[in-house]
């Protein structure tokens, strides 16, 4: 059980007031990270200081780093300059950080990438297939590299949308150590197909990953729904109780718990996904 609270692993009273509230501790805690901009809690270089606090309560970060911004000049979001080698300073910044960490912590990179909303995605910037498979194999290669043995890699994409095969942008089991897929349901307050159980929305890609590599682990790095539809409390009781019987190689649900109303979202779903949006949302969740 994890959360992505925003500010938390930078300031603990958040994590600590969300764990109050709900009636449970963290497991993960989610954070994002670019590549090439510092804005705030944002930064580039990796947080060690986190990072700390994370496994200071005895949790697992989950890092999304997002190749957003300029490193050394260039735009990591064009996947092709990654293997030209511009990046490596700051690749291997990551790697001999992370390994000085020493603890478990799970990196997902380039996540959402059959999502085009997202420059590092398929058929954004030029990106290829090939230049997916190539960038994340060269990142991870060089975290071998450094001896990073304790980074598990987290391959994130959207539920299948037919952009793109799941099999043509998969680095291979020997990049893999997680499958995750951020679910979403938008209810009647968004355009995706109406009101959907999380199993609706997994079923599907579950099957996908299953094909990919039966014996790897599923995490759901973000999830959450709307209230508009149906009863969120319900969904959420499914989401904690109905789906790892459902899905055996689901592990981990990492609840995303924003509020998008009040935020720029670049043109995001607009929408309060935490887990308190009303009383019986929150019961439901401090009874799973």
């Amino acid at each position: 059980m994890g959360a992505y609270i925003p500010g938390a692993p930078q300031d603990t009273t958040k994590l600590s007031q969300f764990e109050t509230m709900t009636g449970h501790r963290m497991s993960i805690v989610s954070w994002y990270q670019p590549w090439g901009y510092d804005n705030g809690i944002y930064t580039s270089a990796l947080d060690t200081n986190a990072l700390a606090t994370v496994a200071a309560r005895g949790g697992i970060p989950l890092i999304t780093w997002e190749a957003w911004g300029v490193v050394n000049g260039l735009d990591p979001a064009h996947l092709a300059n990654i293997p030209s080698g511009a990046f490596d300073s700051y690749i291997d910044s990551w790697a001999t950080g992370l390994k000085a960490y020493g603890k478990p912590v799970y990196l997902r990179l380039f996540h959402e990438m059959n999502y085009q909303g997202y420059p590092w995605a398929y058929g954004v910037n030029g990106n290829t297939a090939p230049d997916l498979v190539a960038a994340w194999r060269y990142v991870h290669d060089r975290f071998a590299r450094a001896g990073a043995t304790n980074v598990q890699w987290v391959w994130s994409p959207n539920p299948d949308n037919g952009l793109v095969p799941f099999a043509a942008i998969y680095p291979g089991n020997a990049y893999v150590d997680w499958f995750g897929v951020d679910i979403y349901n938008g209810g009647t307050q968004f355009d995706w197909g109406g009101w959907l159980s999380p199993q609706q929305i997994m079923a599907h890609t579950y099957q996908l990953f299953q094909a990919l590599n039966p014996a790897a682990p599923v995490m759901l790095p973000e999830v959450s729904s709307v209230e508009a539809g149906g009863s969120k409390a319900q969904w959420i009781t499914d989401l904690y109780t109905a789906m790892p019987g459902a899905f055996p190689n689901l592990k981990a649900i990492v609840w995303f718990d924003d509020n998008w109303t009040t935020v720029d979202s670049r043109n995001l779903p607009i929408a309060d996904w935490r887990v308190n949006t009303s009383l019986t949302s929150l019961q439901a969740f401090r009874d799973a």
